[in-house]
């Protein structure tokens, strides 16, 4: 999700470079087992990102079917999840060899967080986050 999240906001300023990005994420989803679409494709995110500069960047994508279906600048209202970052960490996370070891140690530093907005959403993000070889599977399909 960080490193979605990132690229969104990498791209953010650029129409076109949202729309590659979106339509190479979507792309990929073939790839995710039904289970998982279902358990994590449709939600609603926003992303806060505190930047270096002393600015926030704020923005919300939506998935259906694991698929992004918008990209809001600003973000969205009710949001399912909620990713709060510095930039630094996720400079630091972008260029590690090991991004999901250094991801987990961003939020234990509580540099990265990530919270279900509901129960069903809570539950569903403590299974994942828990488990490096889910990170792992879902980083190798979408960004390795």
């Amino acid at each position: 999700m960080l490193k979605l999240a990132f690229s969104i906001a990498d791209a953010l300023f650029d129409q076109e470079k949202i729309n590659e990005f979106v339509d190479s994420y979507n792309s990929k989803t073939i790839k995710v087992p039904l289970i998982l679409k279902s358990l994590l494709g449709n939600e609603r995110v926003n992303i806060k990102i505190n930047l270096n500069n002393g600015s926030v960047l704020r923005i919300g994508y939506e998935t259906k079917n694991a698929r992004i279906i918008r990209v809001v600048n600003g973000g969205l209202r009710n949001p399912t999840i909620n990713v709060i970052a510095t930039q630094n960490a996720i400079d630091r996370i972008d260029s590690s060899t090991d991004p999901i070891e250094t991801f987990q140690k961003e939020r234990d530093l509580g540099h990265v967080s990530i919270e279900g907005q509901n129960m069903a959403t809570k539950i569903m993000l403590d299974a994942v986050l828990s488990s490096t070889s889910v990170l792992r599977f879902f980083y190798n399909i979408f960004f390795a």
